[in-house]
């Protein structure tokens, strides 16, 4: 039975701790590879009618930062769908495309302690192995796990370093003109420069 990774996200951009966070993803569960979707609109930024960077500029920058790995695949079902991505639709979804493999999702701590807030969350623990990333200052991550276990699967806990780099970060320092250069892949940031993102 094949293992499949899922991990979801604006992208807004890919950044440096992205990739790293995938790669430990695949390589600490033994993952076969992590398909990468990208969100339309996430049901907890609803309010947010438009991302703030146009959908294919974000794709564009997924294509670079994966396509010299053949670990991951990029899947925009989300995006094709056009509506509030949410999580549970995507599964169902992955469910039948994947219906011989074992399907693990990729979530941060700061989701996971929100996790029962999500749409069909009880459902989503029988589908999936969830997988959380530890965060700095979640603490309580043992907790969740153990809380979280008691519905389903029992989710697994990603030993990743404390990277603490975030788009809105990226986004940032692009727009203060503060340097940013090694928080990005080399062809991500030609790209933004060379689209101007972010500038704004």
């Amino acid at each position: 039975m094949n293992k499949i990774g899922i991990m979801g996200g604006s992208f807004d951009p890919i950044h440096i701790a992205h990739m790293i966070i995938a790669e430990k993803f695949y390589s600490q569960m033994n993952l076969d590879k992590v398909i990468i979707i990208p969100t339309y609109i996430s049901p907890f930024k609803v309010e947010n009618t438009e991302t703030k960077t146009g959908i294919n500029h974000r794709i564009n920058m997924l294509q670079l930062a994966i396509e010299d790995n053949q670990i991951f695949e990029l899947d925009l079902f989300e995006i094709d769908n056009e509506e509030i991505s949410y999580t549970y639709k995507t599964i169902k979804y992955l469910s039948r495309k994947y219906s011989d493999s074992r399907l693990f999702l990729l979530i941060g701590a700061d989701n996971a302690k929100s996790f029962m807030k999500w749409k069909n969350w009880d459902d989503l623990l029988k589908m999936v192995t969830l997988t959380i990333a530890a965060r700095p200052g979640y603490d309580e991550l043992d907790k969740t796990i153990e809380d979280l276990a008691q519905f389903g699967n029992k989710p697994q806990k990603l030993n990743t370093p404390n990277l603490e780099i975030s788009s809105s970060m990226v986004r940032s320092d692009i727009k203060n003109n503060h340097s940013c250069r090694y928080s990005l892949q080399e062809k991500v940031y030609n790209y933004i420069l060379s689209n101007k993102l972010y500038q704004d």
